[in-house]
């Protein structure tokens, strides 16, 4: 999984630079490391990697009002949001399709889920029926572009 970089330098991590530059250093980093591996397995175990990180930038670029909410209140950690971003690559990455994202609703699948919540305060948004429609469409358009490019 290329990781999504932090929203802000949390952790002493301002040396890993933008969330651009976070994000590159983390997808050169998980490149190479598939590289090596696959000398290693069979063509039909290659490695798949997921642009969790990607599909974050393509928000921070075209919605950053949206790419805010795909953090928790830590800044490091996926919100519900985010999480839900995330299960979208990794669902692309691993099918090679998009998920059923309207058999159901994201309240739904929230409804038992465990999740951070911060104690003592609201409960975290969980996407919108709209929101969560861009989200699974910017997974599929960004693990077509990186897989195009990789694979």
């Amino acid at each position: 999984i290329i990781t999504p970089a932090y929203r802000t330098a949390v952790k002493d991590s301002a040396d890993l630079g933008s969330p651009e530059e976070f994000t590159e250093r983390t997808r050169q980093g998980c490149e190479e490391y598939a590289s090596a591996l696959n000398t290693v397995l069979q063509p039909a175990k290659k490695c798949r990697i997921a642009p969790v990180g990607l599909a974050y930038l393509h928000i921070r670029k075209n919605k950053p009002s949206l790419w805010e909410r795909l953090f928790h209140i830590d800044d490091f950690h996926p919100s519900p949001h985010g999480a839900y971003l995330q299960g979208c690559v990794l669902h692309w990455t691993l099918f090679r399709c998009a998920p059923d994202c309207k058999r159901l609703s994201p309240r739904e699948l929230w409804c038992n889920a465990r999740r951070m919540q911060p104690p003592n305060d609201d409960e975290l948004p969980v996407p919108t029926l709209n929101e969560a429609e861009y989200l699974c469409d910017v997974a599929g358009a960004v693990c077509r572009d990186y897989n195009d490019i990789c694979l």
